[in-house]
């Protein structure tokens, strides 16, 4: 009977226990704050703070209405965002804008979001920062009367995605030697076309040693749907006294491959060089040349590869090592020791 007794007992207290301290069901499923005049997450400064893995439902009440939400990383890696339209009936020409800021809210990437199309809009992923704090804002593009929304958050632990935002020599993502990076290029993207691509990714490289280094350019080869001459344009360069020189230079479409770049260049221990990645349209706009619609490689990974090898140290061999053998040397009899009778 006791035994019984127990038995019951330790039910009773197990399921008081669960009650009482449920077990996680993993990521939250919010909804945006009540708006009021006095307190909305109308500008990045009042942003509503969220945690990466969350599930945001949102609702743009009129056509004046901003919504910006806000997440601090605690890990390198990368982190994937989902858009999702839920306004009921769409709005034929109505339309939203989805912007994605950096940690000095910086643009990242702006993509539009048409009212009548209910399908997922996968975002650029960002590869982030550990500390970094990070900002997407929605924000109306013409008059729409009310409409719902939701956006969905994942997050990747990982040292190999690029760091935004790295758009400058001084903010540039570090790249060790054979270690891959991953990044992908934003921009302004309206209608399926970029109205502003200001996007740079800079990468910093420093030899580790005297040897030498190798470093390609690859991403998933597919085939342009409708801009043949959507492309990036990389460049390897070094900075000498305030001046660039230029090592390796190429536009690279979406249908190429593995792009090697660099093959064996000789390096000096703790020589600095720098890798760039742009849309071939930044880099024609700014040096007078031909435009190159890159809309296609908006949110596109690619992926920068490098290996090193060390220099060799020189082996001495049989004859430089023959003169070098110290040989007993003679004693003399001045130096001989003197015996006393």
């Amino acid at each position: 009977m006791k035994k019984i007794m127990s038995i019951i007992l330790a039910a009773i207290i197990a399921v008081s226990a669960f009650a009482l301290f449920p077990l996680s069901s993993g990521a939250a499923t919010l909804k945006e704050p009540a708006e009021t005049t006095d307190k909305n997450n109308d500008t990045l400064k009042n942003a509503t703070n969220i945690t990466v893995g969350d599930t945001i439902t949102g609702d743009m009440c009129n056509d004046t209405d901003v919504d910006c939400y806000k997440f601090t990383v605690v890990e390198d890696g990368k982190v994937s965002i989902n858009y999702d339209n839920l306004t009921e009936n769409g709005y034929a020409s109505g339309k939203w804008y989805i912007y994605l800021f950096g940690p000095n809210e910086e643009t990242i990437a702006m993509v539009q979001c048409n009212l009548n199309n209910n399908k997922t809009i996968v975002l650029p992923f960002l590869g982030v920062k550990q500390g970094g704090t990070y900002y997407i804002m929605i924000y109306p593009g013409t008059i729409v009367p009310h409409g719902k929304y939701r956006i969905r958050t994942s997050f990747k632990k990982s040292k190999a995605y690029e760091q935004e935002c790295n758009n400058s020599e001084l903010k540039a993502t570090k790249l060790i030697l054979a270690k891959d990076r991953i990044g992908t290029i934003g921009g302004d993207w309206t209608n399926g076309d970029f109205d502003n691509c200001s996007d740079a990714d800079y990468y910093a490289i420093k030899s580790p040693g005297d040897g030498t280094m190798s470093l390609s350019f690859n991403h998933k080869k597919k085939t342009p749907v409708s801009n043949t001459y959507s492309s990036w344009y990389v460049d390897f360069y070094k900075n000498s006294n305030g001046a660039n020189r230029t090592v390796a230079a190429k536009q690279i479409f979406l249908s190429d491959s593995n792009v090697k770049l660099v093959k064996n260049l000789k390096l000096k221990k703790g020589e600095s060089y720098w890798f760039r990645v742009r849309s071939a349209q930044d880099y024609e706009l700014n040096n007078g040349g031909d435009f190159f619609n890159p809309s296609e490689i908006m949110g596109e990974a690619y992926t920068v590869a490098s290996s090193f090898k060390l220099s060799a140290k020189p082996k001495l061999t049989a004859k430089s090592t023959k003169n070098s053998v110290t040989r007993p040397q003679r004693r003399s009899r001045t130096s001989r020791a003197i015996r006393f009778r």
